[in-house]
């Protein structure tokens, strides 16, 4: 195929992504206000929103990201779609491995943060809360709040996936994150004091102690698929 077969093959892929996103947020979209209302539940107290559009860019918000997400499988496809011819059977089949993999991890990331780690951090942040100090927290930035650390967290549960490929491709092996173990539990322990922005040990723990778990896969990863 010329240059210009490829693109046009890549712009009618990235039209069908769109509109199965399109797709997908139509579909959301009468469900969005109780799902936000799902996601405010660890609030223990009503969202506010300041501005007279901000309650309707929060669920706008909303089914975007849910419309993404009912729409990963067609997307995902169409990537595949467009790059899979160029790669030999082995590589397919190596591919396929990883993606599935990958959105597995990532999905557990994600609903970790968001049944265990988000309502443990809420609880100690509305523990501040006095007679003269009551929180009022608004929905824009709480559902900001949700996505960076659902986000942190899926991309977290990562590493085994990426060790194996590394460790595959020969560039990285077990024995070397074993020999610096150290500076793993040091880096889980910054990972997770960037991922939670909050100042309590607990919360920070609470996401610190799966990442070592998740370290530990990487190293069992790379030492299964490593060369």
């Amino acid at each position: 195929m010329s240059l210009l077969g490829h693109l046009d093959e890549l712009r009618r892929r990235l039209l069908i992504s769109l509109a199965a996103w399109g797709i997908g947020c139509a579909a959301v979209w009468p469900r969005a206000p109780r799902l936000l209302d799902r996601l405010l539940e660890p609030l223990g107290a009503p969202a506010v929103y300041l501005g007279p559009a901000e309650g309707f860019m929060v669920v706008f918000k909303l089914d975007l990201v849910a419309g993404a997400v009912l729409a990963s499988p067609v997307i995902a496809w169409q990537a595949a779609a467009f790059l899979l011819p160029a790669l030999k059977a082995h590589e397919k089949r190596l591919i396929a491995l990883v993606a599935g993999f990958g959105v597995g991890a990532f999905a557990l990331g994600m609903w970790f943060a968001l049944r265990f780690l988000v309502p443990a951090m809420m609880a100690f942040f509305m523990g501040f809360a006095t007679e003269h100090l009551k929180p009022q927290i608004t929905a824009d930035r709480y559902f900001g709040f949700l996505l960076w650390i659902g986000l942190g967290c899926g991309a977290a549960c990562e590493f085994p996936i990426v060790a194996a490929g590394l460790a595959r491709a020969g560039i990285l092996r077990a024995g070397t994150l074993l020999r610096h173990w150290r500076v793993s539990i040091m880096a889980c322990l910054v990972v997770a004091a960037l991922v939670t922005p909050s100042p309590d040990a607990a919360s920070m723990l609470m996401l610190a102690v799966p990442l070592m778990g998740v370290w530990v896969a990487g190293v069992a990863g790379a030492a299964l698929f490593g060369k």
